[in-house]
């Protein structure tokens, strides 16, 4: 698993909490989007098939 580093559309001191095989995990701003941002990214990606934008990945 990967995460894609944050784009600063979510401010520094923000938390994200995810549900990950039944269990919650905080995440913090330097892996966080937008929803707005994560949306477009997750549409693009559906309607093209391709990863647009790549930006840094960090492998867990």
């Amino acid at each position: 698993m990967s995460l894609r580093a944050g784009d600063a559309s979510a401010t520094p001191s923000a938390e994200v909490e995810v549900v990950i095989m039944d269990e919650l995990h905080v995440f913090t701003a330097d892996v966080a989007l937008s929803m707005d941002h994560a949306w477009d990214i997750v549409h693009d990606f559906i309607q093209t098939g391709t990863p647009g934008e790549l930006s840094d990945w960090y492998e867990l």
